[in-house]
C-alpha cells in the first residue's frame, strides 16, 4: 500500500512552511481531527505544494498509515527536523504544542532574514544609483568629453574610445564580477573560512547555533532522545563546517558522554552555554535551561547581526567608491582635454 503513492514535490520555501504550519496548527489546536484538518487545508490553501502535501498525507492515512509515518515521507520537502518533530509530537500527544513551537521557530527565522534584507536595502540602493550614474556617464558625459577632446586635440583619447565603443563588454564584465562575488559569498557562508572573518563570522556562527539550539530544545520537549535529537537538529544548520562538527561529535552520546561534554568537544559553544546545559543535566531541569539558552542566544544574535550590517555597509560603499574613482580618473585624468596643452 505504501509504495503505491509516489512523493513528487519540490521543497517548500520558508514562507510556504510558515503557511503550512499556520494552517496545521490552527486545526490541531482547535481539536479538529487530523484528517478533517488536512481536508480543510486542501480545500482552502492557495499553494499547490501545500495542497499536494496535505492530500498525499490524507491518501496515506486512508491506506492505513498513521500521521507520524506519513509525514516522515516528506523529510526532503518540509525538512527532516520538522517532520521528525511532528511525528514525535503525534506519538506523545504533544502535537499542538510542538506544531506551535515549530511555527514560532520558522517565524523567527523569517524575522531574522527580513532584518538582514532591510539592513542591505541601503547598499543595494547605492548599487542601483551607481549603475544609473554609470549609464548616464557612458551615454551623456563621455560623448561630450570625447567631442570636446577631439575638437581641441584632433583625436579622442584611447580610454574614452574603449568606454564609448566597448561599454557593453565593460558592463558585462562588471555584472560577471558581481555574480561571481555573490556566488563566492554564498559558498563562503557554508564553509569554515567565513567563521574567521571578524564580526561577519560571529554573526554566521550565532545564527546557525541559535537555530540549532531552538530545534534541539523542541526535540527534547517532543520526547526525542538526546542521542537522536542532536544529529537531527544539526540538519537545520546551513554552514557545513558547523553541521559536520556537531554530527561528528554526536556519536559521543551513544558512547555514554553527556550532552554538555559532547557540545564542549565541538569547540563551537561559549563556556557559559555549556555550563548552563551541565547544570540542567545535573538538576534534571534541562527543558527550562534550554528555554533560557535559546532566548539569550536569539537576543545576542540580533545584536551581532546589527554589528555585522554596520560593517558591511561601509565596506560596500568603499567598493563602489573604487569604481567611481576609476571612472573619475578616466574622465578627469588622461582623458581631460586640458591635459593636452
Amino acid at each position: 500500500m505504501k509504495n503505491r503513492i509516489k512523493i513528487n514535490c519540490t521543497s517548500l520555501s520558508l514562507n510556504e512552511k510558515i503557511d503550512f504550519f499556520t494552517e496545521l496548527y490552527t486545526y490541531i489546536n482547535a481539536s479538529i481531527p487530523i484528517s478533517t484538518g488536512l481536508t480543510n487545508i486542501v480545500n482552502n490553501t492557495r499553494s499547490t505544494k501545500i495542497s499536494y502535501i496535505a492530500s498525499t498525507i490524507l491518501k496515506l492515512i486512508d491506506n492505513g498509515e498513521n500521521f507520524s509515518d506519513s509525514v516522515l515521507r516528506f523529510e526532503n520537502i518540509i525538512g527532516s527536523a520538522y517532520c521528525n518533530l511532528l511525528a514525535a509530537g503525534y506519538e506523545t500527544g504533544e502535537l499542538p504544542r510542538i506544531s506551535k513551537e515549530i511555527l514560532e521557530t520558522l517565524k523567527k527565522q523569517r524575522s531574522i532574514k527580513r532584518n538582514i534584507i532591510k539592513s542591505c536595502a541601503y547598499p543595494i540602493t547605492l548599487l542601483i544609483v551607481f549603475c544609473i550614474a554609470t549609464l548616464a556617464m557612458i551615454f551623456i558625459i563621455i560623448p561630450k568629453v570625447s567631442a570636446q577632446a577631439e575638437l581641441m586635440t584632433g583625436k579622442i583619447p584611447l580610454s574614452l574610445q574603449i568606454i564609448s565603443k566597448g561599454w557593453i563588454f565593460i558592463f558585462a564584465f562588471i555584472i560577471f564580477i558581481v555574480y561571481m562575488g555573490i556566488r563566492l559569498f554564498k559558498n563562503m557562508l557554508k564553509g569554515k573560512s567565513v567563521l574567521q572573518i571578524p564580526v561577519l563570522g560571529k554573526a554566521v556562527k550565532e545564527y546557525n547555533l541559535s537555530s540549532f539550539l531552538r530545534v534541539l530544545s523542541l526535540s527534547y520537549k517532543a520526547g526525542i532522545p538526546i542521542a537522536s535529537a542532536l544529529p537531527l537538529s544539526s540538519k537545520i544548520i546551513q554552514n557545513n563546517y558547523i553541521k559536520n562538527r556537531l554530527i561528528l561529535n554526536s556519536s559521543m552520546l551513544a558512547k555514554g558522554s553527556s550532552l554538555s561534554d559532547t557540545l564542549r568537544t565541538t569547540g563551537l559553544f561559549e563556556p557559559q552555554t555549556i555550563s548552563k546545559i551541565e547544570t540542567g543535566e545535573i538538576s534534571g531541569n534541562l527543558e527550562e535551561i534550554f528555554n533560557d539558552i535559546v532566548k539569550n542566544a536569539e537576543e545576542h544574535l540580533e545584536t551581532t547581526l546589527s554589528a555585522a550590517m554596520s560593517v558591511i555597509e561601509p565596506a560596500f560603499i568603499f567598493i563602489i567608491g573604487i569604481f567611481i574613482l576609476i571612472f573619475g580618473f578616466i574622465i578627469l585624468g588622461p582623458a581631460n582635454p586640458f591635459n593636452y596643452f
